[in-house]
């Protein structure tokens, strides 16, 4: 299986440089909206072409929510971030209302050896651990259910431990969820067991941090400065 990912968009067209002939799969890691360079015609019109590329290709193309995503999804005043344009509010929120059913919040592809996990910002063990799993899993009883099936299932529920933020990025918790989670903590404690591919921290090219044998996480959030993309092909 060929995968290609790719980085926060911000409103540049960079993927439309993908050919979805030569993939299994297309995973955007979120963050298509709130550049701070592009006008707010150029953001939207780039939005309904993703939106059309993942119509064309439904089982192809996965597309992940980021925080800059979700804060027009709700309401802004609950999940509120920099870059915040209120003259797009209403068409954004009506476009990822309308349309919510092509978004996701985590992808995960198996295969006999690794787990490979996609989210936007990543999963912290202490996170997932102290927060998630307590607070969520256990009082929904969804101790067996695979990792992406707990992390959708929450999102629907608007289990608010997914969208906390952490000190590092002006909150009030010790580490962010899923949308909000930080290089410099995912990076020493990222889920066990996992290989992660995530955005959301900017990084000037993409970056790769190994753990162990069976558990890494890489930044790919680097489209904005003209790097490829991040190619994994999984047998």
């Amino acid at each position: 299986m060929k995968t290609i990912t790719i980085g926060d968009i911000h409103g540049v067209e960079d993927w439309k440089k993908v050919d979805p002939y030569q993939y299994d799969k297309i995973i955007f890691v979120g963050d298509y909206v709130d550049s701070f360079g592009l006008k707010d015609e150029d953001i939207f019109a780039n939005l309904l072409d993703i939106i059309a590329f993942k119509e064309a290709y439904p089982d192809k193309v996965v597309l992940l929510l980021g925080n800059h995503d979700i804060q027009y999804l709700f309401q802004y005043s609950q999940y509120g971030c920099s870059g915040f344009r209120s003259t797009m509010y209403p068409s954004l929120h009506a476009i990822f209302n309308d349309k919510k059913k092509l978004f996701q919040v985590s992808y995960l592809i198996q295969n006999e050896d690794f787990d490979y996990l996609w989210t936007h910002a990543g999963v912290h063990s202490g996170w997932y651990k102290q927060y998630f799993y307590p607070k969520f899993i256990r009082r929904v009883g969804m101790e067996d259910r695979k990792i992406d099936e707990q992390i959708e299932a929450a999102f629907l529920d608007e289990e608010y431990s997914l969208f906390q933020v952490g000190h590092l990025r002006g909150g009030y918790e010790s580490v962010g969820g899923i949308f909000w989670a930080d290089k410099r903590l995912t990076s020493q404690k990222p889920l066990a067991r996992y290989h992660q591919i995530v955005g959301h921290t900017h990084v000037p090219e993409i970056h790769t941090v190994d753990i162990d044998f069976y558990t890494s996480i890489t930044y790919v959030d680097c489209l904005q400065d003209k790097h490829d993309f991040y190619k994994l092909e999984i047998y």
